[in-house]
Order: structure tokens, then sequence, then C-alpha cells
């Protein structure tokens, strides 16, 4: 019943390919002429390119609860950046450039050092520029407070600061109002004083005034360029701006354009070489160009149409050419598998490429469709990077299959024109048959040369790298104990798969997104190795209250404690504008005017200056409080999960408190990633798998097949998940996006093996399994093997983006090949179905004459 069906369906979809394959072979050279004008003017829409780099929206939820809270942060509070700037009001990653000096040796409590230090800190404030004709210094741009720039770092150029620090009398953590761990790396004290310490820190503050960003963004360029031709003696310095991380991405977005283009050449050179068969008439070796071709045409299409329609590209993008490539060298190596096995059973070139879309073309179109789902799908996430991603990729998918049944299916008509009317694969001369040459007493060069053997068997037309390797893995699948060997080898692989999978994690360093050779790179691996991360969270009070009363100075008090009684929150510190009034002369609570009154004293006195900005009073009412904000800060901690794990519980504590309130840190925006990623994985994994459970069942309605290519597909996603791990790369939204395109290769690898077998003959199971690996065998190995070769070129890169994609793909296409040539064979070697649903009849009648003679140039010649 269930082989009945399937050939059911397999019929009628392959009527439908085969009349395609007849219309495509009747106009080839026009179909070749729209395919290619097609393509090229749509690649015209590359000049609508729009690149976007910003990390923080790219790789985060969209519109995550940290955006929104941030955005109702800076709705209700002004920032004052001109005249009383904190850092810990900063509500946004804040406009800064850093730098970090590290002794070359010795100490940083040492004067020389300091020297030093002070030196580039003067030679950073010296930087001007030109902004609509006026020179801008600093002092013009900077962040201020009692006129004088906010620089974290600088007060200890200063006497009687200065004096103390070389002396060691500066207490540790907290100098006054300096808190000293983020400017003084690997830090050491005793009896709370500094003693020791192995970098120095400062940052520079800017303006964040929207009139100002344009001038900011003018000086942080001009402030990259002055620090690459800053020249230490006795330290090593790096440094980053607020824009670095944009600017890197961006540097580096075509940085591999150079990659492709060998990768390119790679290509043309295997598809020539692996279709290099010896035959000057039955070579195909142009065809192979033709393939790789087709795929990059398809590429030029894709992103012009993506661009043309104003979708974004970013650098993940930039990986799609590698990965379109091997998909499409993938198609053409199954379609000429069909051809060859069109050529033992049909005599007619319309026949022939009816017959090769029926098969060949059937299983391009399954894979492709499954391919084509799985991007879909993930064009749906609420990340922006995976949604651009996958809209360019599966496009390109989109177009690359088209491109194979227009394009190339019209060359390989062409191709087949060509060997009928004996003309050379290389010049297109006319030739003579071998035979008719070696009765005729030729030389061998002349004969080797200058003629040729017409095809009437795979074998005439496959060329050694297609064929033994084929030939390699069915010798494995075909005798009891390799059986048995692949059985131990899956167990194996199963068990190493589920060893790494249960010790994979989520994480993603910001400085992965750019290259190990960027200056923000090295920033970012100096700041991890010295510095602790530690979070300032503001908890803003969203509504009004009456603070003369005692209960609800408690529950302020209540909420700040709660939160601090989090395991990732530093217990013994809290900046409370609430708490300090409490503690100044001027606490008065006897009347709500005079309470409001006593604090806008306090808070215009330099007692409270800190906490000008945390108090808003209500525009109706004068004496009220609408908003107000407090402060805490979380224990050091560099591990992604969690920072996560802190947001998560700090904000599910103040969620549930009685007050109406939201606490935030500008590190939330980068947490979100982690808080969602492997949800939305699981459930984008579930969505697309299920889809594709639908698309196999639908196009090989077989219930043992189904439920094979779904075993192997699961096999080789807890494969890849395993190996990752062992690869050191973590769930993130960039290995996110690996994940979910590795899901449709297992599927193409596993469907061609399985859907091969379904329509192959034989008496007994291994003789149709045998039949199965040579129809689909070859194409699925140098499908592998070119998918390899697209990939290898980014061993040379130092990108973690291209670095993390070549071991992603790197596993897929082992485990891939591991699964369709050896696991798949040998199950269905021992219980496959054993019904074929194929045939090997004609397809369709023999065409005319005249039909033959209306095919293009090459013309049958009659005596």
């Amino acid at each position: 019943m269930a082989t009945s069906c399937y050939q059911t369906v397999n019929g009628k979809f392959g009527d439908v390919s085969a009349w395609y394959g007849r219309k495509i072979s009747r106009h080839p050279w026009k179909v070749i002429l729209v395919c290619v004008l097609f393509n090229g003017l749509l690649g015209i829409g590359l000049v609508r390119l729009e690149i976007n780099d910003d990390a923080l929206t790219l790789f985060t939820p969209e519109n995550n609860r940290a955006q929104q809270d941030r955005d109702k942060i800076n709705s209700l509070f002004s920032s004052n950046s001109s005249s009383n700037f904190y850092v810990h009001n900063t509500v946004d990653l804040g406009y800064t450039a850093h730098v970090i000096i590290v002794p070359q040796s010795g100490e940083v409590l040492d004067s020389s050092f300091m020297d030093e230090a002070e030196n580039i800190y003067r030679y950073i404030t010296d930087i001007s520029v030109m902004y609509k004709g006026q020179k801008l210094a600093y002092t013009d741009i900077c962040a201020k407070r009692d006129s004088k720039c906010v620089v974290s770092g600088n007060e200890f150029f200063e006497l009687p600061t200065k004096n103390l620090f070389l002396l060691k009398q500066i207490p540790y953590p907290q100098y006054g109002n300096i808190y000293l761990p983020p400017i003084f790396g690997k830090a050491k004290a005793e009896n709370d004083i500094l003693v020791s310490a192995g970098a120095y820190r400062m940052q520079f503050n800017l303006r964040d005034d929207d009139a100002y960003i344009g001038v900011v963004e003018q000086w942080m360029g001009q402030f990259i360029e002055r620090m690459k031709n800053l020249d230490t003696n006795m330290t090593s310095v790096v440094y980053k701006h607020y824009f670095s991380i944009s600017d890197e991405m961006n540097a580096n977005l075509f940085g591999d354009i150079t990659l492709f283009a060998v990768t390119f050449l790679l290509m043309c050179a295997y598809a020539s070489l692996a279709t290099i068969n010896g035959n000057c008439l039955a070579d195909r070796a142009f065809l192979g160009m033709a393939g790789v071709f087709a795929t990059v045409l398809a590429i030029l299409g894709a992103f012009g149409l993506c661009s043309a329609c104003g979708v974004p590209f970013v650098s993940i993008v930039g990986v799609v050419p590698f990965l379109v490539v091997g998909i499409g060298v993938d198609d053409m190596f199954i379609l000429l598998s069909g051809m060859a096995d069109a050529i033992e059973h049909d005599t007619e070139i319309e026949d022939r490429v009816a017959r090769m879309m029926r098969t060949s073309g059937m299983g391009i179109t399954i894979t492709s469709l499954t391919d084509l789902l799985g991007f879909l799908i993930g064009s749906l996430s609420i990340f922006p990077a995976i949604r651009y991603f996958c809209i360019y990729t599966g496009v390109s998918i989109l177009f690359c299959y088209i491109n194979h049944v227009t394009f190339f299916t019209s060359c390989v008509t062409i191709d087949q024109k060509r060997v009928q009317v004996l003309r050379h694969s290389k010049t297109c001369m006319r030739i003579q048959p071998m035979d008719k040459l070696e009765a005729e007493g030729a030389g061998w060069g002349h004969i080797y040369c200058c003629s040729g053997k017409l095809p009437q068997r795979r074998e005439d037309v496959e060329s050694p790298l297609e064929s033994y390797p084929r030939k390699f893995f069915t010798f494995l699948s075909s005798y009891k104990p390799m059986k048995w060997f692949t059985v131990i080898l899956i167990l194996v692989y199963w068990g190493i798969s589920i060893w790494g999978a249960i010790f994979f994690k989520e994480g993603l360093l910001i400085e992965n997104l750019v290259n190990s050779e960027s200056y923000f790179y090295k920033y970012s691996v100096s700041d991890r190795n010295n510095y602790n991360s530690e979070a300032m969270l503001m908890l803003v009070i969203e509504e009004e209250l009456d603070y003369t009363s005692a209960d609800v100075r408690k529950s302020v008090q209540d909420l700040l404690t709660n939160v601090k009684s989090n395991q990732y929150i530093e217990n013994n510190f809290q900046l409370s504008w609430l708490q300090a009034y409490m503690a100044s002369p001027v606490f008065n609570t006897t009347t709500k005017e005079s309470f409001a009154q006593n604090l806008k004293l306090f808070l215009n006195d330099p007692s409270g200056e800190l906490f000008r900005e945390d108090v808003v009073f209500s525009d109706d009412i004068p004496t009220a409080i609408s908003f107000c904000r407090l402060y805490l800060r979380s224990l050091p901690s560099d591990d992604s999960q969690i920072q996560s794990t802190m947001m998560e519980e700090t904000r599910g504590i103040v969620d549930r408190n009685a007050l109406k309130a939201l606490i935030y840190s500008p590190t939330f925006l980068l947490s979100e990633q982690y808080a969602t990623i492997l949800e939305q994985t699981v459930q984008t994994l579930g969505i697309v798998a299920a889809c594709i459970f639908v698309v196999t069942f639908i196009f090989m309605p077989h219930p043992f097949i189904v439920v094979l290519v779904t075993v192997a597909v699961a096999s080789m996603m807890t494969g890849l998940i395993g190996f990752m791990y062992f690869w050191d790369l973590t769930l993130s939204s960039i290995t996110m996006i690996h994940i979910i395109m590795s899901i449709g290769f297992s599927v193409d690898y596993s469907a061609h093996i399985c859907h091969a077998f379904m329509i192959s003959h034989g008496k007994t199971r291994d003789e149709k399994m045998r039949s199965a690996m040579k129809h689909a065998g070859g194409p699925v190995f140098s499908g592998a093997f070119s998918s390899f070769l697209g990939i290898i070129v980014l061993i040379f890169t130092s990108s973690y983006i291209f670095q993390s994609f070549f071991k992603v793909m790197l596993t897929v296409i082992i485990t891939g090949v591991l699964h369709a040539l050896l696991f798949l064979p040998t199950i269905l070697s021992v219980i496959g179905p054993l019904a074929s649903v194929g045939s090997n009849a004609k397809v369709s009648p023999s065409p005319t004459l005249s039909d033959i003679l209306s095919l293009g140039d090459f013309r049958i010649q009659t005596k």
C-alpha cells in the first residue's frame, strides 16, 4: 500500500517534471538568454545595497524588554551631559572612548608609568576636529560636571591625589565618589588600601545631545587614527570607542571578497576535474563550469532583488555565497547523474532531458523545497540578523534551483546535441568516431585528442572522481563485516554527540563579531583579562508616592533590600537619593511642601548634586515626585548565562513587588540575547523539522522512508550540536543561524539516497542499494566534496563568523556523508522497502525529424 502510494505520487510529480524538461529542451538558447538577462537585471538592485552594522540591534531580539525599558527611562529622565554628567546615569552604552594601558614591565603604581599614562591622556585630549567650518577641541564636546570634562581615571594625574597614589595610600575599592575597580585592573588591596595593579583604564565621556552626535562621531574617528599612530616606550595600549563594533563590522564586511573569488575558482576547477573522463566527445567539463556559473548568477540575482527590496545587508550574510555555491554544485551533480542514467534508456535528446527531470529533477526539487522552507521559517525570527540572513539565503536557494532547472538544464540539452552531432567537447569542431580512426590506423595522439566514443552507458560519461568514491562506499555497505562496522561507528558517534550536547552552552563574546586583528578585538580581550565585569543597575520607581510617609520610605528600602538579596547582586552597595537625603541635615517630612522644598535644596547643594538627575518633580504638582531612580551593583561575572540569569531574577523580584517599578542596566541590552536564544532555537528547529517532515511525506509518502529520513536528520543535528561543544562554539544568534542552515543540508543528503533507493530496481535489497548508490552515491559525494572546497578557504580568515561557519559546515559535511553513504545504505540493504516505484520504460514517443532540426545550430547530418 505504501509503495503504491509512493509510486502514484512519484508518477504524478515525475510527469510534471518530465513535461517541463521537454519544454526546456525545445528552446535551450532562448531559456539561457532569458535567465541571464533576468538575473543580470535583478543584480542591478545591488546599487541600493543597505549595510546595517548595528550589532546591538542585529544580534538581540527585536523590541525586547531592555530596549523598551531604555526608551522609557530616556523619556522619563533628561540627560545632562553638558553640565552635570555622571557615568552611572548613562542609560545607553554611552558616547565614550576607552583606553587600557598595561605596563610592559613593572607596576602601575609607579611614577614613570603614571607620567606616561598622563602623556597619553594629554595626547588624546589634544584631539580637535573641524565641524561645519568650526574647529572644536575636546573640551568643546566632552561631557562635563562643574565645568570640567569628565574623564574616568584622570583624577590621579592631579595633586594631592597623585601623591597619595604613589605613596600607596589610596583607599580601595572606593575613594571618595570614585569607584576604583573599573580604573585599576588586576588590583590588589591590603587593609582596604590599593597596593598594586596590572592595568590602568581611562574613559573619555562625550556629550550625547542630538546636536552633538555628528561632531562626536567625527572626533571618535580622529581618536582611532591618532591612537594607531601612538608610540609608547614602556606600555602597551589598547583602545575602542562607542562606534567601534559597527565600524569594524563594516570594515570587514567586504574584506573576504577575495576568499569568495578563490572559492569560485576552486569550484570551477573541481567541477571541471570531476566531469573530465578522457573522452573528447562525452567529456562534460564545460557543463561543470556551467553549473558553478548558474549558482553564481543566482547569487547575483538574489542579492540584487533583496537589496532592491530594502533588506539590509549584515555581516553574517557574507557566508551565504559559500553556502549556496555548495548547494548549487550538489544540484548540478544530481542532474548530471540523472542524464547519465537517461543515456542508457533513451536515444532522443528530448526523452533524455525529460527522464533527467523525472528522476534527478524530482530529487533537487525535494531538497531545494526543504532548504527553502527552513530559511522561510528562519526569516520570522525575532533576531534581525537571523531574519536578514534567512531572507538572503532563502531567495538565493530559490534562484539557484530556478537557474539549475532552466539555465543549467538548457546547457545540458545543448551539450547533448553537441554529442549527437559529434562535436569536440572543447573546440566544438566536428570529429570522427574513435573506432573509425582506429580502423584507419590513425596515431594514438590523434585518436585521443581528436576523436571520441558516443556514450551509451553511465560509465561512458562518468569521471573517475564520480565513479570511484561511489564504488568504495557501495563496497563498504555491501558486506556483512562492514555493515557491523557501520553499526559500531554510528553507536560511537551517537555516544560522543550526546556527551557533547549535554555540555553545550549559550553565550557570545561581542568581540567575536569582528576580525581578531581588529583594535576592538584586542581591547575586548585585554578588558576581559584585566577587569571584572560589573553592571550598575537602575531601579526606577514609576509611580507618584508620598515620601513623607515612613511606610512608603520603608517599602522603597525593602524593595532595594530584596533585590540585594539576590545571589548575583552586591549586598553592601546602594546609591539612593532617598537614603542620602534622609541622612542630610535638611531632611524634613512635616509636610509635602517642606519635604519637596528641602529636597530641592539638597539636590542643588554639592552634597546632593550626585542625585540631581535622579528625581523628577511633577509639572502639575510641584511638591510631588513623579519618578525617581536608585542604583545597585551586580557582582563581577564574565559568564553570559549568569548575566542573563541575574537580569531575569532581578526583574522577577521587582515585578512581584507592590510598587510600580522596573530594573534596568545597559548591559541588559546584550543579555536579552541569552535570555531568549535557547527558546528561539528550539522553537525554530521544531517548526522547521515539522515542515520538513510534511514535505518529505508529500514527496516520498512511504512511512519507512519518512521515519528513516527523520531519524537521519535527528542524528545529524544531535551530532552537530554535540560536536559544536568540542569545536568550542556556544549557542548564540550566530550559531543559531548555522544550526537552522544545517537542517536543510541534513535532509539533502538523506533524501537523495532514499529517493534513489525507492526508484531503483533489484531482486534483493542489496541490489536496490547498489542501484541507488550508482544513481545518487557519486553525486552526493561530489556535492559534499565541492561544499568542502567551498568552505576550505575560510580556514585562512580570522573572523569568528566565518570560522564558526567553517566548523559547523565541516561537521555537517562529514556527518552527512557518513549518514548518506554508510548508515542509510546499510539500513536500506537490510530492511528497506523491496518494491520499486521507478520505471525504465521510454518516457515518451520519439520526436520527429522536424523537431530535431529545429533544436538549434547542432543538426543531425543524414547521408
